[in-house]
């Protein structure tokens, strides 16, 4: 997990992290680019209320985090600095925010929300890129304000739960097969509800096998 004060730092952290990876367990012949899972945390941390408290518990439980996600599942909180501990920054949030509605159809609602999606990554040279046409979509304040979530740190650990093994060389989406896995688990009672809370305009959401949320938020005038 990583704390990233801009979507240029993050894409280059996470560039590097896969290609490293990827060195340990080669992909086959053939594969040109990789799909790992990827979530990017948005959450204000100078907020009162709810928010606050969602602020804190990212502070207080990120260094678990980090280490129980391991090499399986990367998040990235958007506009955090790290010194020592998480620490907001205003500014840089707010870059991350502008930046991310100018890549995708979405925009941020003001509460803590994760978009979980594909960091798809040539296997030899250049930048990788978010893929934003298969996103997940978890409004996490209103999850847990709606008790469809009991708390930040269960949505965590079952993140983490359904995200091991992914493997980078593996040809379907990464966000595609994180869906099929919640579909097949108990962990997918907290994704219930979810797709009737997606606003209007946010994308299409895939209907039939897989009713999870999956929603296409690339940009069409791009």
């Amino acid at each position: 997990m990583f704390c990233m004060e801009s979507l240029t730092e993050a894409i280059e952290r996470l560039t590097s992290v896969a290609r490293e990876r990827v060195r340990g367990d080669p992909v086959p012949a053939g594969i040109d680019e990789v799909h790992v899972p990827v979530g990017l945390f948005l959450a204000r941390g100078d907020r009162a209320g709810e928010g606050k408290v969602l602020a804190e518990q990212v502070v207080a439980s990120y260094g678990y985090w980090h280490l129980d996600a391991g090499q399986d599942f990367d998040m990235v909180f958007l506009g955090w600095g790290y010194d020592g501990i998480p620490t907001f920054q205003p500014t840089a949030f707010l870059d991350c925010v502008r930046e991310l509605a100018q890549l995708a159809n979405w925009r941020y609602g003001g509460e803590t929300e994760i978009l979980l999606l594909d960091f798809v990554v040539p296997v030899r040279a250049g930048a990788g890129r978010f893929a934003f046409d298969e996103v997940i979509w978890l409004p996490v304040e209103e999850m847990i304000r709606d008790k469809r979530l009991p708390h930040l740190d269960k949505l965590m650990n079952d993140l983490v739960v359904l995200t091991k093994g992914l493997k980078p060389q593996d040809a379907e989406g990464a966000t595609w097969q994180l869906s099929d896995r919640i579909a097949r688990s108990k962990q997918g009672l907290w994704l219930d509800g979810v797709k009737a809370a997606l606003p209007l305009g946010l994308g299409k959401v895939y209907d039939g096998l897989r009713p999870y949320a999956v929603c296409d938020l690339t940009r069409k005038d791009r």
